[in-house]
């Protein structure tokens, strides 16, 4: 089999339909890149591991937040808000904050038992045929691509939530044209089955709401152009050696995107930044005389309303902890009559809460806030 256009060549080493020979590194690389004569890989590891990914997040969330309230519909047994923004829901104004991963993570998470229960459907359908065609790290390569593009394009329409509706929705326009391509026609099983499941979902997507129609159509489109790619175009050397250092970053990207997520865990939840604000207003009010006295009674009950708080990092520690030393400061100097030390620890008041509010306004979305809490 030739491994550039993927015809029976017989026993020479150049190819009658094309001319590749078959000896040469650039032609071997190409038919690697276009995963050429994969088909007979044992097993669908990518393909596994992805459902098993999207299965464990899923339970995870449900295991730690518990299930809200089914509100009728397609919400059956969804997991907690909080839960999944903390694991990387797609929320625009976390996004514009500096959390770049939750173009990514959303691709592994979902909303409800229904909701993964069919992409995991679709995806073990659609995700064994494609990787049995072109390889597992091309596989990995159409569904990562279609699912952030998907996010992407969220993302400039102003659309929030998870799922692998878009990387799946990759896969379907993917088999559809590789299918047409190779076989001129619709009739193959697969493709059957990939042409009714678009017009259903064009379909659900019309008439159901809260359906991500904009990542679907995305997600769709780069699969069928990279159909047309991997199975039209004749790869150069250079052009199969940057499909591999694609595959290869886009892996690394995924990687890093749950490191990130799972550093952001440490930070402080949007509650505790809700009850720091408190904690901040108390502080405030501690300070009278416009600025040049501490009361120690108000003093005292912001000092008591901070103890159950703890570090909101992302650079917002600084400021908290200036707050939380010169109430207590400013209680002791106000007791003991020290003017200019109680002078002092309500000037770091005002300015240490100031500074704080200017750290709340440039990073509430990555807490789930709107700005402006007052």
């Amino acid at each position: 089999m030739c491994p550039s256009c993927g015809k029976l060549m017989g026993v020479g080493d150049v190819c009658p339909y094309c001319g590749a020979d078959a000896r040469k590194v650039g032609t071997k690389l190409a038919g690697a890149a276009r995963g050429i004569g994969r088909g007979a890989q044992s097993g669908n590891p990518v393909t596994i591991a992805l459902i098993g990914v999207n299965v464990f997040l899923f339970a995870l969330t449900v295991a730690v937040g518990g299930v809200k309230p089914a509100e009728g519909g397609l919400d059956v047994l969804s997991p907690s808000t909080e839960v999944v923004f903390r694991l990387g829901l797609q929320y625009n104004p976390a996004i514009m904050a500096g959390d770049w991963w939750r173009i990514i993570m959303p691709i592994f998470l979902h909303l409800g038992v229904l909701h993964i229960l069919f992409n995991s459907m679709v995806l073990w359908t659609a995700g064994r045929v494609v990787e049995h065609e072109i390889g597992s790290r091309l596989m990995f390569m159409v569904y990562m691509l279609a699912g952030i593009i998907g996010f992407v394009a969220s993302y400039f329409a102003d659309i929030g939530g998870a799922g692998a509706s878009g990387a799946v929705s990759g896969l379907i326009g993917f088999l559809l044209v590789r299918r047409w391509l190779v076989d001129g026609n619709l009739r193959h099983p697969v493709a059957s089955w990939a042409l009714q499941l678009t017009v259903y979902t064009a379909i659900f997507g019309l008439v159901v709401s809260r359906v991500n129609n904009v990542a679907h159509l995305a997600g769709y489109l780069v699969g069928a152009g990279l159909a047309a790619l991997l199975t039209k175009v004749k790869l150069s050397k250079r052009g199969a050696v940057g499909l591999m250092l694609l595959t290869t970053g886009l892996g690394v990207l995924t990687v890093a995107a749950f490191v990130a997520m799972g550093l952001s865990l440490g930070r402080a939840s949007g509650d505790e930044i809700i009850q720091i604000d408190r904690c901040m207003t108390l502080s405030r009010v501690a300070v009278t005389e416009g600025g040049r006295s501490v009361d120690p009674d108000a003093a005292e009950r912001a000092a008591d309303c901070f103890k159950g708080t703890g570090s909101v990092g992302l650079g917002g520690d600084e400021p908290l902890d200036r707050v939380r030393a010169a109430v207590v400061a400013g209680k002791d100097a106000a007791e003991r009559g020290e003017l200019s030390v109680e002078q002092r620890a309500a000037a770091d008041i005002i300015g240490g809460a100031e500074d704080f509010d200017a750290w709340l306004r440039a990073n509430s979305g990555r807490y789930g806030l709107r700005v402006g809490l007052r």
